[in-house]
């Protein structure tokens, strides 16, 4: 089982420290799942213009998020 969480605090002067957390469990996660993951998390933290994320791997390939 892989768990990935992703923590995000801003801090407001107005409203206090805002969190969110946003976790997944999978039996089988795999590189697609994690940056779905990334960019599902980059969303939630207010960055709403992020459609895709994407990392190259070390033979050169690269793996995107679903848009």
């Amino acid at each position: 089982m892989t768990k990935v969480t992703f923590l995000y605090e801003e801090d407001c002067e107005y409203t206090g420290t805002r969190t969110m957390m946003l976790t997944r469990d999978k039996e089988d996660m795999d590189l697609k799942d994690l940056v779905d993951f990334l960019a599902d998390a980059a969303r939630s933290a207010g960055y709403t213009y992020v459609e895709q994320v994407g990392v190259i791997k070390s033979d050169g390939d690269e793996v995107w998020s679903e848009s």
